[in-house]
C-alpha cells in the first residue's frame, strides 16, 4: 500500500465537489493564461463528469468556456465572450 503525505495532496473544487489531487500533477499559476489551454480527455474521464466533450477541447483564457476546435487551428474566438486568442500548442506533452 502506497501512502501519500497530505502535504502532497491538494483539494480542488470541481463542480462543487471536493476532489483530492496529487500536487505533482498541477501547475500553479499566479496570473491567468493569455492563450487557450488545450485539454485531452481519456474516455473514462468523460464518463466521470457525466457530460459529452470531444476528446480534445480548448478552454478560453477569459471566461473558461470549453470549445471544440479544428486540428489545424492556431487561434480561436470564444463563442461565449468573443475574445480571440492563440492556442497554447507548445504546452501539450
Amino acid at each position: 500500500m502506497v501512502r501519500i503525505s497530505s502535504s502532497h495532496i491538494v483539494v480542488l473544487d470541481v463542480n462543487r465537489r471536493n476532489v483530492p489531487v496529487d500536487r505533482r500533477f498541477l501547475e500553479i499559476r499566479y496570473h491567468p493564461p493569455d492563450r487557450w489551454s488545450i485539454v485531452r480527455c481519456e474516455p473514462r474521464e468523460i464518463q466521470r463528469v457525466g457530460r459529452i466533450f470531444p476528446l480534445t477541447y480548448a478552454v478560453c483564457p477569459t471566461c473558461r468556456h470549453r470549445e471544440a476546435f479544428p486540428a489545424d487551428a492556431k487561434e480561436l474566438t470564444c463563442e461565449r465572450c468573443k475574445k480571440t486568442a492563440l492556442l497554447a500548442w507548445e504546452e501539450m506533452s
